[in-house]
């Protein structure tokens, strides 16, 4: 082969790899943000979808081109070695470890460490620049890009699995959480940011249900009290709504809001026997199943904050806040109305402790170092207690589960209202003694 045309070619074919080694890295590991803003700023803002929605199939093809332009080179490569025999059948040994040598250097530089760092430097405008290109190289390939992808289908339907071209809910989901992971591992996310989005995440797929307050702790006035003992019940819990009934908790005339009551006088409280329905507003009503997000949306349209939520019956469930929502979202938010993490689990003794039945079951585990299990039917610890005994219990009862003891403190006809939990392994240590610990 002459030397001239060996080189020319050689070159011409490490110029190709070495743009569309660019290409793949840039398309695996371009910013849609960054890419998004490059598009804009140069007047082309479809670009930036155009490249989203070809971006695997463009990938794909490029990879093929780039594995056809690798056999290429070394066919070259091999072609001038076999023009090096002599006469005698001996090789230029001598020649071909310059070559192998400079092939090597050229391969690890122009195949990957440039198009690797150029992509990192400016992928998006590359891939803003040289798209047309880009495409029609990858046109190329496309019979052998359909192709792969037959078989790839062919592949995950042999093992069961979801078409890899069909981007379910479930698959993005999945997808976003394997980024936060990423995320957190290198340091970039913290772990309180995560569960954030997890559970914003989680949204649609929780009901009204799992996070209102139900009927039986719900706080409310009846319709015939006055506005003195509504204003007293309003500073004693520290609510800015309480619902009104009328017969019976399942009779909701009205919520009443706190801020309305701001305009009346110290003597209208005292002397107006007027009706609480008079002064409330009309419910709105909600029905449990309703999903969160979709909650969050009515809330937004119909400007409103609280709704009371419905059972399949029509009966009154309970009731769901704004402030619900983003308890779910961000966690407890304590106000100056509520009793912190410390003051809900009091500790009285080695191993002892008074918790109102009312907490949630992660919150006691995660302060005890527990694992009382926790499903979709009971999230509080009064809930698992009565479960446990398949009753109301009476206040004085005890029962076990594992090496904890749960004795009921107080208790109506209904539910459980506060509970002793004492750890009946001696070597347990307390919260507090491992803290100082």
């Amino acid at each position: 082969m002459n030397d001239q045309l060996y080189w020319g070619l050689c070159q011409l074919l490490w110029l190709f790899l070495f743009l569309i080694s660019w290409g793949c890295y840039s398309l695996r590991d371009f910013s849609r943000s960054r890419l998004e803003e490059v598009c804009e700023k140069r007047g082309r803002p479809d670009r930036f979808g155009v490249i989203l929605r070809l971006n695997a199939s463009i990938l794909l093809g490029l990879e093929i081109l780039k594995a056809a332009l690798w056999v290429t080179l070394v066919s070259v490569i091999l072609r001038r070695w076999s023009l090096d025999w002599d006469d005698a059948g001996t090789m230029a040994w001598l020649e071909i470890i310059k070559d192998l040598g400079l092939f090597i250097i050229l391969a690890v530089c122009f195949g990957v460490v440039i198009p690797w760092g150029m992509s990192r430097v400016a992928g998006e405008q590359f891939l803003d620049s040289m798209w047309p290109f880009l495409r029609i190289v990858a046109a190329l390939s496309g019979p052998l890009v359909d192709l792969s992808n037959r078989f790839d289908r062919m592949l995950h339907r042999i093992a069961g699995l979801e078409d890899p071209e069909s981007h379910s809910a479930a698959t993005i989901t999945e997808e976003i959480r394997s980024v936060m992971e990423e995320g957190e591992r290198e340091g970039l996310l913290e772990e309180k940011a995560i569960s954030m989005i997890d559970r914003v995440m989680d949204l649609p797929e929780v009901d009204v249900a799992d996070i209102m307050t139900p009927r039986t702790s719900m706080v409310v006035l009846e319709n015939d009290e006055t506005l003195a003992a509504a204003r007293e019940l309003f500073i004693k819990v520290g609510h800015s709504r309480i619902p009104v009934i009328g017969d019976g908790i399942d009779d909701i005339v009205g919520v009443l809001y706190a801020k309305d009551l701001l305009k009346y006088s110290v003597a209208e409280f005292a002397h107006n026997r007027e009706p609480l329905a008079t002064f409330a507003r009309k419910p709105f009503y909600v029905p449990e199943t309703m999903r969160i997000n979709k909650l969050l949306e009515v809330f937004k349209i119909e400007r409103v904050h609280a709704a009371v939520v419905l059972d399949e019956y029509g009966g009154v469930a309970g009731m769901i806040t704004m402030e619900d929502i983003l308890e779910e979202i961000v966690g407890d938010i304590a106000d100056e109305h509520d009793h912190g993490e410390t003051e809900s689990i009091r500790e009285i003794g080695p191993g002892q402790f008074e918790i109102p039945a009312g907490i949630h079951i992660d919150d006691v585990n995660d302060r005890l170092e527990l694992e009382i299990p926790n499903d979709e039917e009971i999230d509080t610890l009064g809930g698992f207690v009565f479960s446990l005994m398949g009753r109301v219990p009476v206040e004085g009862e005890q029962i076990d589960w594992e090496n904890v003891r749960f004795t009921v403190q107080q208790a109506d006809k209904r539910q459980i209202k506060r509970l002793r939990l004492e750890l009946r392994n001696p070597d347990a240590a307390s919260p507090s003694d491992k803290s100082e610990s």
